[in-house]
């Protein structure tokens, strides 16, 4: 956690000082710089990582404040915290036991832990019910996600997949989960061309890059 913290730390820090030596320059040559020029952000990311959640407000925050932000391009990357882990794990509808049991830690110290986590969030705006969060695999809703890219909908899968762990204790491996958001927020554009089931399609190249 604390390597992706500082990742994200030193991303930010570049791309501030990148955006004072852009502000600095003739705004014809910022006007004339190509797509080929775009400094490119990739964000690697699990949508059951809270402190991801957390770091994607921070990050967006810090974006509006960047006067070049056309300037940039970022990309949404997938990385699981646990390949391994399996869709129904034990203490699955429990997570201050799940994390207490894979930690060992008593059942207090995971509940105060995570207390703390969601006034962390609570200050980014975020509200995080833990409560009824549903522990499982990620790596269905990691495959609509890098199938969502390629229509331009990365960025909205990947926050519409954090909202409904963290806020909707909602369970990603269920099917039900993603087409519910569809129709809440419209979230395949084009229901016609791109239905709900065409984003549980995984290629052989998809599952290959993240």
């Amino acid at each position: 956690m604390k390597n992706s913290s500082l990742a994200a730390l030193f991303s930010l820090l570049f791309i501030m000082a990148y955006g004072q030596e852009q502000h600095q320059q003739p705004l014809t040559q910022t006007k004339n710089r190509t797509m080929e020029n775009k400094m490119k952000i990739e964000i690697w990311s699990d949508i059951m990582c809270p402190f991801c959640y957390i770091g994607k407000r921070n990050f967006e925050k810090a974006l509006a404040q960047f006067p070049n932000e056309d300037l940039l391009e970022v990309e949404w990357k997938s990385f699981q915290l646990d390949p391994a882990m399996p869709e129904v794990p034990k203490y699955q509808d429990d997570m201050y036991i799940f994390v207490a049991d894979r930690k060992g830690m008593t059942y207090e110290q995971s509940k105060a832990r995570h207390q703390d986590l969601i006034q962390h969030a609570k200050s980014v705006g975020l509200e995080y019910n833990l409560d009824k969060a549903l522990v499982t695999n990620s790596m269905k809703g990691h495959r609509i996600i890098q199938f969502s890219k390629t229509k331009g909908l990365g960025e909205k899968a990947e926050e519409t997949f954090f909202y409904a762990y963290f806020t909707q204790g909602k369970n990603l491996n269920d099917q039900a989960t993603p087409h519910r958001a569809w129709k809440r927020d419209r979230f395949d554009g084009n229901r016609g061309q791109y239905g709900p089931n065409r984003f549980f399609i995984c290629t052989e190249s998809g599952k290959r890059q993240s």
